[in-house]
């Protein structure tokens, strides 16, 4: 039979936040009366510890749910993210440009022993193999201005090698502000935009020697037609059955030949001015 002070534990049980099987399962009539001692005088820790327990609990199954739902939403990124980074690499390529590469491809002697080397990364896919990009272009009329003699280039110590290329090509001409940029240095060039600049470099050293006139200038910007009949007044430039194909690609045998030519004609027209 069950005692008073059980029966009165139970009451109290029933009014308080305790499990009752804790006490259908407890064999220990001492324990029960020393839990229901501590509930009299009111430090029940047992029932205190459940409701603590709720707490960090709910936490756990909060960021359960929080770790699968990242989880989701990352693994189509993580399936998809070679194909993005194969696209990536095909659209992107580097070129590595030397002076001693344009001086032995294109046969332009330097007059300096400062090697100039540069890493352009740019779009680069749709350059026809063979096809002079703007960097080697400008490197190489540079180059053939200091072997001529006809300038002064200046150094602009202490610049990065793209911007320094860029700064020497404006100051001497070759180029206006905004015609080429750092992220265009890799780009193909035309044979009407190396007309133009060959003509800015050197129509002040070259003697009209003849009259031209090609079909195909009309397309092209004013100032790259009139270049293009200057130089080939002056013996420099020839088109074929009247077409000079301005907007082709210039081909590395092309600059290598247009530049032997400025060569030619600027020194011997040099030497005949001091005889």
């Amino acid at each position: 039979m069950k005692n008073k002070k059980l029966d009165a534990f139970e009451e109290l049980v029933k009014a308080n936040p305790i499990d009752r099987s804790d006490i259908a399962n407890s064999d220990a009539t001492s324990e029960r009366r020393m839990l229901w001692e501590r509930i009299q005088a009111g430090q029940n820790s047992a029932a205190k510890a459940q409701y603590a327990r709720r707490g960090p609990r709910r936490l756990v199954w909060v960021g359960i749910g929080l770790a699968a739902v990242l989880v989701a939403a990352l693994v189509p990124l993580l399936v998809a993210y070679p194909g993005i980074r194969q696209a990536t690499t095909n659209r992107s390529a580097t070129t590595t440009v030397t002076l001693s590469q344009t001086q032995t491809t294109y046969g332009v002697m330097a007059t300096t022993t400062t090697p100039l080397s540069t890493t352009i990364t740019s779009s680069t896919a749709s350059l026809a193999p063979g096809t002079v990009t703007h960097s080697v272009a400008l490197v190489d009329i540079i180059q053939l201005i200091k072997k001529l003699n006809i300038a002064s280039v200046p150094a602009f110590e202490g610049e990065d090698v793209t911007n320094r290329l860029l700064d020497q090509a404006r100051e001497l001409g070759i180029i206006l502000s905004g015609d080429v940029t750092t992220d265009g240095l890799a780009t193909g060039t035309t044979r009407a935009q190396f007309a133009l600049w060959l003509w800015r470099a050197f129509g002040s050293h070259l003697a009209e020697r003849t009259t031209a006139k090609f079909k195909d200038l009309s397309s092209l910007r004013p100032e790259e037609g009139h270049a293009i009949l200057a130089l080939a007044e002056a013996g420099v430039v020839e088109g074929a059955n009247g077409y000079f194909r301005g907007s082709d690609g210039l081909s590395q045998q092309a600059e290598k030949s247009l530049l032997a030519r400025i060569s030619q004609l600027v020194s011997s027209r040099s030497l005949g001015s001091n005889q």
